[in-house]
């Protein structure tokens, strides 16, 4: 049984990685940007990025906000906080993510 789990991350365009507000108290330093649409943010460290443990859930944020981003896979590791909002907290730890086109949740 491996240690990490799968989970999702909305990548826009221009390489930066969403990042939502509830994940902002747990966040390890790095940097980030408001996004001017909503209270989320985008960030340029992977590992910063918020990971969505369900593709349907990740589509469902890109559709809503950022239909133009991708929506790749990559290794996460849970760290055993919760965000605000209840959510379970991972984190990405490995940089290399691949692109999936057929959902097999």
């Amino acid at each position: 049984m491996s240690l990490y789990q799968t989970g999702f991350i909305v990548q826009f365009p221009n390489a930066f990685y969403a990042l939502r507000d509830s994940d902002l108290p747990l966040l390890s330093g790095g940097r980030y940007t408001p996004l001017w649409w909503r209270r989320d943010y985008a960030t340029p460290d992977i590992g910063n990025a918020s990971v969505w443990r369900y593709r349907t859930a990740a589509e469902t944020w890109r559709d809503k906000y950022a239909p133009d981003a991708r929506i790749p896979r990559a290794k996460v590791l849970q760290t055993g906080y919760r965000t605000n909002d209840g959510r379970v907290h991972y984190r990405v730890v490995s940089p290399k993510t691949e692109v999936v086109t057929s959902v097999t949740n």
